[in-house]
This record gives C-alpha cells, structure tokens and sequence, in this order.
C-alpha cells in the first residue's frame, strides 16, 4: 500500500537514498554558513585598510593576507559547494523519479478493466508523469530555496546578534512575518494548483486519445469531429487562466 500524505509519500522514495540527499544538505548547509561569514571577513579587510598606517602602504597586503586568503577560499569553497550539491542532486533525483513511475505503473496494473474504460489513456500516462515531476521538484525546493535560505538567515541572525541584538530581533520578526503571510494563502494557491494539475490531465488525456484515433478517424473521415473534442477542453482551460 503507497502512502497517503506528501511527507510519507517523498520518504517512502527518498529513503533508500538518504546518504545521498543528506549530502544535498550538507551542501547546501555549508554554503549558508560560508555566505554568513563573507560580510565579516570584507568586514576585517575594511578594517585593516583604514587602520593601517598610511606611510606605509606599500605592505599592505601582507598585513592583510590572512582576510584576504580567506575570502578568495570562502567564494571558492561557495562554488565547491553548489558543485557538490549538483553531484548529489545528480546522484539521487533521476534515481527518485524512476523508482515514482515504476511504482505508479505498477499500481496502476492492478486496476480494474472498468477503470480503464472511465479514464483516458493520455490522463493517466499524464498523472503518473506529474506525479514523478512534481516529487522531483517539490524535493529540489525544500533543498535549494527553503533550507538554504532559513539556514543562512538563522546564521545571520546570530551573528548579528553580537553586534546588535535589537537589529537581530527586527530581521528574526520580519521573516516570521513574511513566512506568516506566505502560509496565509498556501492553501489557496493549493486549491488552484490541484484543480489546474486535474484540469491539464484531462487535456493530455483527450489529446493522446485523439492521437491514437487518428487512423480511425482517417477512414471514417472524423478528423474536424476529433479536433473539436480533443482542443475544446484545452481552450477552455487556457481561457480559465
């Protein structure tokens, strides 16, 4: 028995390849911490540019070498990161997908003839192609944007906490505030999402259908009858939008 809900369902696929997605996290984790630190470092060579003395500027770059080094290895460290996370994303979405398609046919199999007989054939190839797409992608948005991004906003949070607690608590509450408003019309935006996903299945069902008629309706000379059927719902779809 598949599982039910999102989260039981994305673990029940990402499990065996848990290494893996740890990596994508590592990754992503390390380039939040190492873009927290780059302020600081730029911090220390501004620092040393005006307290060094002027009559001597001709040594400044071996006063500084140490925030210098640091923060060209910091913007390579960076890259590095994104190219391990590219490694693992390599290493583990394709893998995910294909494991959702195999699965989702085989489950499909097991359905009744009748059930074939009410639904089109492009709409369940569709479903099954979506359903693998949208795992993919909603994997890849809690990696790239969610976790990287809430990781180096706790980073730099703390760190600016050190040098100014009250400007820390303004940045903490208006990201809580922004996060707030954003679930505020998630379950909108969901409502919308899965009735156009329904909607767009039911186009690429009539589609593939019609496509597989095309013989049929040669010979029986059905071909305006068959555009009418299968273009009619996709327009009235993009008239929805």
């Amino acid at each position: 028995m598949l599982p039910k809900t999102l989260t039981t369902f994305l673990w029940h696929f990402v499990r065996p390849y848990r290494l893996t997605c740890a990596g994508m996290f590592g990754a992503v984790l390390l380039y939040a911490v190492l873009t927290s630190i780059n302020p600081y470092l730029m911090k220390l060579i501004i620092d040393g540019v005006i307290a060094y003395p002027e009559t001597a500027k001709e040594g400044l770059f071996s006063f500084l070498w140490i925030p210098i080094v640091l923060f060209v290895l910091l913007y390579q460290g960076m890259d590095l990161c994104w190219a391990m996370y590219d490694y693992f994303k390599i290493k583990t979405l394709p893998k995910v997908r294909a494991d959702i398609i195999n699965t989702m046919f085989s489950y499909l199999q097991e359905h009744s003839y009748a059930y074939f007989q009410r639904n089109f054939t492009g709409s369940l190839a569709n479903k099954i192609s979506d359903m693998a797409r949208g795992a993919e992608s909603v994997i890849s948005q809690i990696v790239e944007p969610i976790a990287a991004q809430v990781s180096a906003l706790l980073v730099a949070t703390l760190s600016m906490y050190f040098v100014s607690p009250l400007a820390a608590t303004v940045l903490l509450v208006w990201s809580v505030l922004f996060l707030g408003i954003a679930f505020f019309f998630y379950k909108k935006t969901l409502w919308f999402a899965s009735r156009f996903s329904e909607s767009n299945s039911v186009c690429m069902g009539k589609l593939v259908d019609s496509v597989t008629n095309i013989m049929s309706s040669k010979i029986f000379a059905r071909n305006s009858y068959e555009k009418t059927v299968s273009f009619s719902v996709c327009k009235r779809i993009s008239n929805k939008r």
